[in-house]
Formats: C-alpha cells, structure tokens, sequence
C-alpha cells in the first residue's frame, strides 16, 4: 500500500493525466503533469544589444501584459542564460505573481514590457558591432523601408564591461547588424527577423 500513493513535490493543479486509474507503472511512467500555481514562469528571448544597453539604466522595470486583464502585472527576473542556437542572443525567465481573479494555463500569451529608468543618453553596443577604419568608427545601420544597409560613422566615448560606449550617430529604434559585420558592405540588401 505504501507503493500506492504520489506526494506532489508542490502544490499545483493536474493539467494533464497520461494513464488511467489501476493501470500498472514503472519509475519512469510519465502519469500527469503539475503546474505550479504559487508563481508563473515566463520566459522570452532578448538580443544581446538590448540587454546591454539598458545594463546603463539605474533601474528596469517589468511588466506583463495579458490579453482580457485590464491592469499589468510586475515581473522579477529569476534566471539569464545564453541561446544555444545564437550567442547574439538570451533567454531570460521572468517570474509573476498569479493573478487573483482568474487562473492562467501553460502556453499563454504574454506581452513584456521593459521600461528603462534613468537611462542615458549613451548607447551600449557589443565591441564586435562596431568596426573602425580612417575615417574613425562605424556601424551598419539598416533603413527600414528598404532593408539597405547604410554605413554609419559614430562618436565613441570609451569601452566598459557590457561593451563600447556611442554617445552620438545612432538614433533611438534604429536596428543595427550585430552578427557576420565583418562579411556585410554598405547598400546590401538584409532580411530582418522579427524579435
């Protein structure tokens, strides 16, 4: 009889039962899956520049977004680990408190939304974005109507920890190429992914 019953780790709500009552199972039956309800996990992928350049803001704030709740919800970040695919690029897992009037399910859609406090005027970049040459430094900047790319030369202020420092060529919302810079060229054509 002590055999019989399964002590859930946590306390959760059964999303998914795998095998019916009286079946026989091994150590390695999958029988249900438990979600977790204390907090809800979230998890998104940001570009490596992103994170680097509001690393210069005093503080971020995070905030959830969820379609048919009128109001956000804040977000904390529990774990940062680069993709496997891209080193250009995180994961990130955010954790939320779940909402009282209504409880959400594994593959809900989630807006995040990072606000930057006291962020500067400077732009953080990863050093291997920005090239230099005579006429001083330089990044590939895209034009967003026709995916061109256009050769932009840009005031450097030093180099710290999350990259170089432009305090001025840049404007904000520009997209940068920041993968295989050294095999592009001004006036190529790129295909831009959506993030």
């Amino acid at each position: 009889m002590e055999y019989t019953s399964l002590i859930a780790p946590f306390t959760g709500i059964v999303s998914e039962r795998y095998i019916d009552n009286f079946s026989k199972v091994t150590s390695s039956t999958k029988i249900l899956t438990l979600q977790d309800v204390e907090q809800y996990k979230i998890t998104i992928t940001v570009p490596q520049s992103q994170f680097v350049q509001i690393q210069t803001a005093d503080a971020v704030k995070l905030s959830a977004e969820i379609e048919g709740f009128s109001q956000s919800f804040p977000l904390k970040v529990d774990e940062l680990s680069v993709s496997q695919q891209s080193s250009q690029q995180l994961h990130v897992t955010l954790v939320m408190q779940p909402p009282s009037e209504r409880r959400l399910f594994t593959g809900t859609s989630v807006k995040v939304k990072a606000e930057a406090i006291g962020l500067s005027n400077t732009v953080v970049l990863p050093s291997h974005t920005v090239l230099s040459n005579g006429d001083g430094h330089y990044v590939y900047v895209v034009e967003p109507k026709t995916n061109l790319l256009e050769k932009r030369i840009v005031r450097v202020s030093g180099v710290s920890e999350q990259g170089i420092n432009i305090v001025d060529g840049l404007l904000d919302g520009e997209r940068i190429v920041v993968a295989g810079v050294s095999q592009v060229h001004a006036g190529q054509q790129v295909r831009v992914e959506a993030n």
